[in-house]
């Protein structure tokens, strides 16, 4: 068990390098297409939507807009809420 905070986290955390890159790189091995205004496609050939939820909190303020920031650096639009 790990203590993140205040809060215990009964697993373990898994950490990945940030890396644009290889993130697109995952999306396209997926089957994933671009749009040609450059943002993913779902299978409907709509733009991927991508939803961040936190679990509410101060850590929320801090750790979702960067994820939420990530996606946008591989021009994947995303909404989050806590």
């Amino acid at each position: 068990m790990e203590l993140v905070g205040r809060f215990r986290y009964l697993g373990s955390f898994v950490r990945y390098e940030y890396d644009p890159r290889k993130a697109i790189q995952l999306l396209e091995g997926l089957g994933r297409a671009r749009g040609s205004d450059g943002f993913f496609l779902d299978t409907t050939v709509q733009r991927l939507s991508v939803e961040v939820i936190g679990a509410g909190g101060e850590a929320n303020l801090k750790s979702v807009p960067i994820v939420a920031d990530f996606l946008l650096a591989i021009r994947q639009p995303a909404r989050w809420r806590s």
